[in-house]
């Protein structure tokens, strides 16, 4: 009776940290691509690298291209509210090297961001004095 007791507490566990990290619709389907980073708009294939890319899965990660290596990270969306994980990404070396600088500078803003919004097909990702701007 006690293992049966103890299994329905971890699943009741297990239940609830999956209801925390919900994927909202309007972020999922196909990856945003960054169009600005505070500000800057010399980013990804505009500074010589490939798009930076941001995707929401329905499992809790996101992922996508930083401009020269590949990012994953955990995320959790709540009403406006979201945040990010540290990322892990490749160790690929890229050229010229501000695309490892807004590579660097990519991955660190999106672990301070806390807020989201959608209007039209353009996402902004706010927090920890960084905007992160992206089109569809």
């Amino acid at each position: 009776m006690k293992t049966m007791l103890m299994m329905a507490m971890l699943g009741a566990v297990l239940l609830s940290a999956c209801a925390a990290s919900p994927q909202s619709p309007e972020l999922g389907g196909q990856a945003w691509v960054l169009t600005s980073l505070d500000g800057n708009r010399e980013v990804g294939s505009a500074a010589g690298g490939n798009d930076i890319t941001l995707q929401f899965g329905e499992d809790g990660r996101a992922g996508g291209s930083g401009g020269c290596n590949q990012y994953g990270a955990g995320y959790t969306v709540s009403g406006n509210n979201v945040s990010f994980e540290q990322a892990v990404s490749t160790l690929m070396y890229c050229e010229p090297e501000l695309v490892m600088q807004n590579e660097a500078s990519f991955l660190q803003a999106l672990s301070m961001v806390g807020e989201w919004r959608i209007e039209g097909n353009t996402l902004t990702l706010t927090g920890g004095g960084h905007t992160l701007v992206f089109t569809r």
